[in-house]
């Protein structure tokens, strides 16, 4: 489950609500582990500024606005079918009855519509929900989908569903207008849109992957500054190995390593120190990126500054500056290096050293401080930046089989998208989990002190709130969440101290291009083909096994297997992102 959070956090995720049916607000035990996604959830919960909206007050204005839904949406009784995500607290499953909880019984309330819920584990939805799909038969009326739903448009599985948001879904059509990289986002190459999914404009900004975390108290304990560059960093790594900063006697300091590794794994450091990004892609040999007009696609490795960033690796590799089990790291080997403190630095999010400083103390160290650097000065002299994607992900389409597909999308349009709608799964039931104060929600402390124990996540569960549905979380909300809440600066300072770090560095990365059918199967094409040789050989370079004269020729080899190719594909994506 932790790999599947962290995968959708590093392309952009953090703050995700999470389609949960819950248990009753009166069960008391069980405390799943928050992780990084909630606990980025839980401080964008506790930020949000509007005022409250009464029941009354939206009755009434929707009476007036033609521009809203009006409630309810149906006249009889009506049932509508979702293939989704069950709730990553187990006693909160939707497997039970749903309308145990608040939220739920108020969606019932207003709209008119009954859900019926076919729900799976995490582990398990993406392989369900694609079997069920291209299975095509007996499909549910809306699902949740990791796969490509302008691909599966394309197919006939799903429907299109523009004409309906437009003629029939205001609230809608109010985030696309709003949001113009949203609509660019859902809307496929044919000009129709066949999904909807979750909105959070910055969304790297709530939660940021810090370029690299490391052992404070080790660089202050050798008179050392927190470094600023590449050339700073190999002196504290240097430092690390040979000047015994755990003073433990023994030279068994291991000055970086990664979470997640592979033969090439050194790539974390691409990005921060020069400003390459090499992280891979799936159905992508090698990473691409825009150039400064945002119009041409570029191939990283045929930048100058790769080849440079090749010959720091050597370097590094052959001073024995980084972890001898860098191929093969993990989660679990990186925590041991933590405890044992032996472990002076990893990219990592920056709120994730809270948990590295009581792994570290409780191993023995008391005064360890691991913290997490601000991006690094690129080899010009530029400061470097953090980048950000609109987080627009978790696809829910309407298939062939649903006979109602007005209800279904009135039904998103209201639950999701409209202000009340919204607050109910954000907020969940005032006097329960939030209230009002001098016009503004504020979480209460059946949330923030729960009196059974429930985690934050969990009291949300209990009412029904944080579903994973396409949940938009405003830009606004966002920049107050860091400057102007004091409720978030007492429940997460680390988080919060970055961000003043960080809040004039953001630049915004790739849009979110997508491949019509014929591009995906070139891409697959040259991935298999590319792939296997690109990693053997990236990591032969940098341990110097594979000279860096050879270097040129390595990349036109990859060139003549597919990458020219694989560029002219993605610039043909991003051109045509550019035109919608």
């Amino acid at each position: 489950m932790k790999k599947f959070i962290c995968i959708v956090l590093c392309i952009a995720l953090v703050i995700a609500p999470t389609l949960t049916g819950c248990g009753k607000a009166k069960e008391t035990n069980t405390q799943p582990t928050t992780t990084e996604a909630e606990q980025s959830q839980s401080a964008t919960t506790e930020a949000t500024t509007e005022p409250a909206t009464t029941e009354a007050e939206t009755t009434q204005a929707d009476a007036s606005k033609p521009d809203t839904i009006q409630l309810p949406i149906v006249t009889e009784p009506t049932t509508i079918k979702i293939l989704a995500h069950d709730c990553w607290g187990e006693k909160y499953t939707f497997t039970k009855d749903p309308m145990r909880f608040p939220v739920h019984q108020k969606w019932y309330e207003r709209t008119g519509v009954t859900v019926e819920w076919e729900v799976y584990p995490d582990d398990q939805i993406f392989e369900v929900s694609k079997l069920r799909l291209y299975s095509g038969v007996n499909l549910p009326d809306l699902v949740y989908t990791g796969e490509d739903a302008n691909l599966l448009g394309q197919q006939g599985i799903i429907i299109p569903i523009d004409e309906i948001i437009y003629e029939h879904c205001p609230d809608i059509v109010r985030v696309m207008e709003e949001y113009p990289n949203y609509r660019k986002a859902i809307t496929a190459d044919d000009g129709h849109i066949y999904k909807l999914t979750w909105l959070q404009p910055g969304s790297a900004m709530t939660n940021p992957w810090a370029p690299l975390a490391i052992r404070r108290d080790w660089v202050k304990k050798l008179g050392l500054e927190l470094p600023r560059n590449a050339e700073e960093l190999y002196t504290v790594f240097k430092a690390f190995k040979t000047q015994d900063p755990n003073r433990n006697g023994k030279n068994d300091e291991i000055p970086f390593t990664v979470i997640w590794g592979d033969a090439s794994a050194l790539t974390a450091l691409a990005g921060p120190l020069f400003g390459v990004d090499l992280s891979w892609r799936e159905n992508q040999t090698t990473a691409f990126g825009l150039d400064e007009t945002r119009t041409k696609i570029i191939a990283q490795l045929e930048r100058p500054e790769c080849k440079d960033f090749i010959a720091y690796c050597q370097k590094l590799m052959k001073e024995g500056l980084v972890d001898p089990e860098l191929a093969h790291s993990n989660e679990d080997l990186v925590k041991q290096k933590i405890s044992a403190n032996i472990l002076g630095s990893v990219p990592t999010y920056y709120s994730t050293c809270v948990e590295y400083n009581r792994l570290s103390r409780e191993g023995g160290d008391p005064d360890a401080d691991w913290y997490g650097l601000t991006p690094f000065d690129l080899p010009d002299g530029t400061p470097g930046k953090m980048y950000y994607n609109d987080g627009i992900f978790h696809a829910f389409v309407v298939t062939k089989d649903c006979k109602i597909p007005e209800v279904v999308l009135k039904w998103i349009d209201w639950v999701c998208y409209s202000k009340e709608g919204h607050d109910l799964g954000y907020w969940g039931i005032e006097g329960i989990t939030y209230e009002v104060v001098d016009g503004k929600k504020k979480l209460t402390d059946y949330v923030t002190k729960n009196p059974d124990g429930l985690s934050w996540i969990e009291a949300m569960w209990s009412v029904g709130a944080k579903p994973l549905l396409p949940i938009v979380i405003p830009v606004p909300q966002i920049k107050s969440l860091y400057e102007d809440d004091s409720t978030f600066i007492e429940n997460d300072p680390v988080k919060y101290e970055a961000w003043q770090r960080l809040k004039d560095r953001w630049e915004p990365g790739m849009p979110p291009l997508s491949p019509t059918i014929e591009e995906s199967k070139e891409l697959k094409r040259i991935f298999d083909d590319c792939d296997v040789f690109y990693r053997e050989n990236l990591a032969k370079f940098m341990n110097g096994e594979r000279p860096l004269s050879e270097w040129d020729s390595f990349v036109q080899e990859l060139n003549d297997r597919g990458m020219r190719r694989e560029k002219e594909i993605w610039q043909a994506m991003l051109d045509r992102w550019n035109s919608k």
